[in-house]
């Protein structure tokens, strides 16, 4: 069978599983959540803040296709499918958090 993927990244770095993915996705979207509040509470919307937003939310999304590409063959298919449902769910959003932050920074 033919590997389309390489398993290392530019940098000679080994890329992520999908478990590996996942979690860090998950640890992405709780920081990110917490980062959103602090700049609503402290009424901060400045070119860096959605900055920050969208640089963030292009690795979560980066992270959920690495996932998706690369699941992994040691687990169940019911498994994978439960531990990956909630992003797949928060991709919607996420995509339109990547647009919002990126029209905030270019107007």
């Amino acid at each position: 069978m033919i590997d389309f993927f390489p398993d290392k990244s530019l940098f000679g770095f080994k890329i992520l599983n999908s478990f590996h993915s996942t979690l860090v996705s998950y640890s992405l979207v709780i920081w990110l959540l917490i980062q959103i509040n602090l700049f609503n509470y402290f009424s901060i919307s400045s070119w860096s803040s959605n900055l920050f937003i969208l640089i963030a939310n292009l690795s979560i999304f980066i992270l959920i296709v690495n996932a998706i590409i690369r699941p992994r063959r040691k687990y169940k298919t019911i498994h994978w499918l439960v531990f990956n449902f909630p992003l797949w769910i928060y991709l919607p959003f996420l995509i339109r958090m990547i647009y919002l932050s990126s029209v905030k920074i270019f107007n």
